[in-house]
């Protein structure tokens, strides 16, 4: 009897309170289940996938805020929101039927928000999204037939759009930069330059057009052709300097000796130009190579020096095995160093485990054969797991970002194969110690927008587990 007093006397505060002002705390003790349901049927995606029913839904929670923001009735708040309740949950459940049923619609219409098709290609998008509405009714209204002949139409033009936005994404800035270079007559200086920077172009556009779903080698070549425009307008530039005598050629040349010249200071090597640029940046990018080796090199030993002093102080001091077992492991890891040279493989450290990154074995583009020229340093990939006897081996397979995700995978798997089959027909080596692994794109150790880095990329790691 006493709860049911106090529950009176709570409920007439309540509405009390009401009655003086839309207090936040009895807003929120009103609308907390409707606004857990707005929140389900925006997770489900409802407001496209079932646009009657949230719509409707959506119509009794509005007339409930208004009603409440006027003080007006609690019984037509309460009913409204009740509504608006029943109408989301029909708005989740069809919407979890609309992505069994429009799945493919649903794709591409994703993959166009993805390109940015709403901005870039408006009116396609504007097109395909009414006919994907006209999908989602249907399939509120139970005629699946007719929602699926809409959903093929949107997903056709969720596509178009997608396309269309592509292209302007990738090439409109670089048609915009090879028109002001047509304007300016800059063929007459940089024709080879601008050329490319054309057939770039053209062959970007191609590979939009036969494989949209693998951006990454289309955008590479849309950016290659955006260089090679902008580098055609400058050499035209300087062309019109010299032809105008505003520059002579002797100023030209040393104006680059000048450039190459502050690297070469700060690497500490004198660069002659007495025979071009070639040689100064041959011996610049030695000498650079050399710097991040070495920066590689002391901190990966600074960092494993740092693990060993560790577990040695948690081993209270640590024991005269452990020390002897440690040295053995470095002179271990410089023996391994020592069969490989920096443009072959780059040894790592990575816990207990030993990597041998192979930079110098390298598959050709989309292959996963080993060339017979790789046998020798193959050879020596196998000194140096012989360095580590009963040691677990995993042979790792790379490679660059050009192609899908999936067959690059499939690609690297088949890369890691080869490797691993060679070591078991060269070595000793028992098949259940030597595993091979395919990890795609997923890790690039070099910039997979030049060919010198895509071929770093395509690589193999060698994992070699003590």
């Amino acid at each position: 009897m006493q709860r049911l007093v106090m529950t009176a006397i709570g409920l007439i505060w309540a509405l009390t309170s009401y009655a003086a002002a839309p207090d936040a705390s009895v807003r929120e003790s009103l609308f907390n289940a409707a606004d857990q349901a707005i929140a389900a049927a925006d997770g489900a995606h409802a407001e496209v996938l079932s646009p009657t029913n949230y719509s409707r839904a959506m119509g009794h929670y509005r007339d409930a805020e208004k009603d409440f923001a006027k003080n007006g009735s609690l019984e037509g708040i309460r009913r409204d929101l009740d509504d608006a309740i029943i109408g989301f949950s029909r708005a989740v459940e069809s919407s979890k039927l609309a992505e069994f049923t429009l799945t493919a619609a649903i794709q591409a219409r994703n993959d166009a928000i993805s390109a940015e098709s709403s901005v870039n290609a408006a009116k396609l998008w504007a097109v395909a999204d009414q006919e994907f509405e006209r999908a989602a009714t249907r399939l509120e209204g139970g005629d699946v037939k007719r929602a699926k002949r809409y959903a093929d139409k949107a997903e056709t033009q969720f596509r178009a759009a997608e396309l269309t936005a592509i292209k302007v994404s990738y090439l409109e800035e670089t048609r915009t930069l090879l028109a002001q270079a047509e304007r300016e007559d800059v063929d007459r200086y940089a024709p080879q330059t601008l050329q490319r920077a054309f057939d770039l172009l053209a062959k970007a556009e191609h590979e939009l057009n036969t494989n949209r779903y693998d951006t990454d080698y289309p955008r590479d070549l849309a950016r290659q052709a955006k260089y090679e425009a902008r580098h055609a307008l400058y050499i035209a530039s300087v062309g019109r300097q010299v032809r105008g005598k505003d520059l002579t050629v002797e100023q030209l040349i040393l104006s680059g000796e000048t450039a190459l010249n502050v690297p070469a200071a700060m690497l500490d090597v004198q660069a002659s130009f007495d025979a071009g640029y070639a040689p100064a940046a041959k011996m610049i990018a030695t000498a650079l190579q050399l710097v991040q080796d070495t920066a590689t090199s002391n901190g990966q030993e600074n960092q494993q020096l740092k693990l060993e002093n560790a577990q040695l102080r948690e081993e209270l001091g640590g024991t005269s095995e452990r020390v002897k077992a440690q040295e053995r492991r470095r002179e271990q890891l410089r023996a391994v160093e020592s069969y490989f040279t920096s443009g072959e493989a780059r040894v790592l450290r990575e816990g207990n485990d030993v990597i041998l990154r192979m930079v110098g074995l390298n598959f050709e583009s989309g292959k996963a054969v080993i060339e017979p020229r790789y046998f020798a340093l193959l050879r020596r990939v196998q000194e140096a797991i012989a360095q580590f006897p009963g040691a677990r081996i995993e042979v790792q397979g790379h490679t660059d970002a050009y192609g899908s995700d999936a067959l690059n995978l499939e690609l690297s798997q088949q890369r890691a194969d080869a490797v691993r089959a060679y070591l078991l027909a060269n070595t000793s080596l028992q098949p259940e110690v030597v595993a091979a692994v395919g990890v795609g794109e997923t890790r690039p150790i070099a910039n997979n927008e030049t060919a010198e880095g895509r071929a770093k990329n395509r690589r193999i790691d060698i994992i070699i587990t003590p």
